[in-house]
């Protein structure tokens, strides 16, 4: 099947997904039918799903064939891979018979000597777990269920069961429930769920894996560098989500991932939309918060710091020096994107060349993406800080223009100025804001051209990277000529301007 028509089939099945909600019973009883026949169709093209799906077999088979050498009452060969490594260039469709085949020979094998070991039954009730998840599969990939369940992760309730079983190196079965699959993001699957071990209590966790596509070219991304920051900024007391540990083999679920506590909260907001009003005492712990971050040590003795993206951060002297890095780090990335002609993303970065403030200032820790559609809040307060891919080292009036840009006219700005101020003992010039206010418009500039690109070009982004490329760009945009003007405004009344 060619992607185009994966792509017309995902899209009609959207469409009856949303015709079904105005249909009587036996109309979406119809439609249901011919959804099942489209999300057939539609998960034969997901290749990726079928490589994990081999990948977690071949585990299942290496461990079936440990136990049933282990086992005295087995005699004569037990299969091994079957030879697998000799049919690399066959289709994964090929691969997984071959990998079924040898599974079925070790279930018979083990079948025999099930009564004897409790190993062997649970390894037994797994492998059928695993043929089950192409089962279950079957009725969420574009069904009419609901559209969070319809993701094409390989994080299900089972494997992260064995996965959790397999770390702990424990044959006591963990249960895991509640899993719900975030929808949104770009670069990250973020996976809620529930774990309760035999001796001990339930504790929610929540897995953020690395995406085989990506929007930027973001250091930061890389679940190792965020897992690192994230502990640097949890031991400074910054209020994040525990990070528990990283995972940085692949085998299993074909991404490295990062396991935290889940933080508890709610979500008062988009990048570009504030849903409740924010009572002062808020707003004051919003911009708090951020100061904080700006104020944690990046020493170059702080394992997280070496073992992280920010490593580079000891060798800039000054806020001038950080930015111009990060401009040649922005404009070899953009190269590398191949984007489509864009005299207006050029103009942006070659003014934001030219103009870089002057500021002896020492970097901070930025977060890169402060806004309240990061932001969790319990109790009037700040309750978690999400998502730190974006981290940098730089200027804190980066971190303070993004939120200024994502709050827009729905807060006052000046009242966020003059509490940063405050609370970090800084001054923030308007011209580095302003400057930044531009920087903010070539985000928009590089992201949702990106975004439509790997829409037209890669069957694994979705409807959203469409929506974003498409709906989000004049809404960056638009202001390039105004930031501008403003920027050379704030620029005229600084000293010798």
């Amino acid at each position: 099947m060619q992607p185009s028509e994966s792509r017309l089939i995902n899209s009609i099945s959207d469409s009856l997904a949303d015709l079904a909600s105005d249909l009587g019973e036996k109309q979406q009883a119809v439609l249901f039918n011919v959804q099942i026949a489209l999300t057939e169709l539609l998960l034969r093209t997901d290749k990726a799903y079928f490589i994990a799906r081999f990948e977690q077999a071949l585990a299942l088979l290496d461990e079936g064939v440990a136990l049933a050498k282990a086992q005295a009452a087995i005699t004569g060969n037990v299969p091994s891979e079957m030879l697998l490594s000799d049919h690399e260039n066959e289709e994964i469709s090929a691969k997984l018979d071959k990998v079924g085949k040898a599974l079925e020979v070790v279930v018979k094998l083990l079948t025999k000597c099930e009564a004897e070991s409790k190993d062997v039954s649970v390894y037994l009730a797994r492998v059928v777990d695993w043929e089950n998840e192409l089962y279950q599969r079957r009725q969420h990939v574009g069904g009419m269920q609901n559209k969070t369940a319809a993701s094409t992760s390989v994080f299900t309730a089972e494997a992260i069961s064995q996965y959790l079983m397999m770390r702990n190196n424990s044959h006591d079965t963990v249960k895991v429930d509640n899993l719900i699959m975030l929808s949104g993001g770009f670069s990250k699957t973020t996976v809620l769920f529930d774990v309760k071990n035999p001796n001990q209590n339930s504790e929610s966790l929540v897995i953020r894996a690395e995406q085989p596509l990506s929007l930027l070219f973001l250091p930061g991304a890389k679940v190792a560098n965020e897992f690192h920051v994230l502990k640097l900024a949890y031991e400074a007391g910054i209020p994040v989500a525990e990070p528990l540990w990283l995972e940085d083999d692949k085998a299993l679920f074909g991404e490295h991932f990062i396991v935290s506590r889940k933080a508890s909260g709610q979500n008062l907001g988009s990048r570009i939309n504030v849903r409740e009003q924010l009572s002062d005492s808020l707003l004051h712990d919003f911009v708090r918060n951020l100061a904080r971050i700006h104020q944690i040590p990046i020493s170059p003795d702080d394992d997280n710091v070496r073992r992280s993206h920010l490593a580079h951060a000891p060798k800039f002297g000054s806020r001038t020096e950080a930015i111009a890095e990060l401009l040649r780090c922005w404009r070899e990335g953009i190269k590398s994107l191949r984007l489509p002609p864009s005299p207006l993303l050029v103009r942006a970065l070659s003014w934001l060349e030219d103009n870089i403030p002057e500021d002896t200032g020492k970097p901070v820790l930025l977060h890169g993406d402060y806004g309240l559609h990061n932001i969790l809040v319990e109790n009037d307060r700040v309750s978690c800080i999400l998502d730190w891919e974006s981290s940098n080292i730089g200027d804190p009036a980066e971190d303070i223009a993004w939120l200024l840009d994502g709050l827009g006219e729905q807060v006052d700005r000046q009242r966020i100025i003059d509490i940063y101020e405050k609370e970090s003992g800084t001054t923030l010039s308007e011209y580095r804001l302003r400057y930044f206010a531009i920087w903010n418009v070539l985000k928009f500039a590089v992201i949702c051209p990106t975004a439509i690109s790997l829409f037209e070009n890669n069957e694994r982004a979705g409807i959203d990277a469409c929506q974003l490329g498409l709906f989000f760009t004049y809404h960056g945009t638009a202001r390039l000529n105004e930031a501008i003007a403003l920027a050379e405004q704030a620029r005229l009344v600084l000293p010798g301007g």
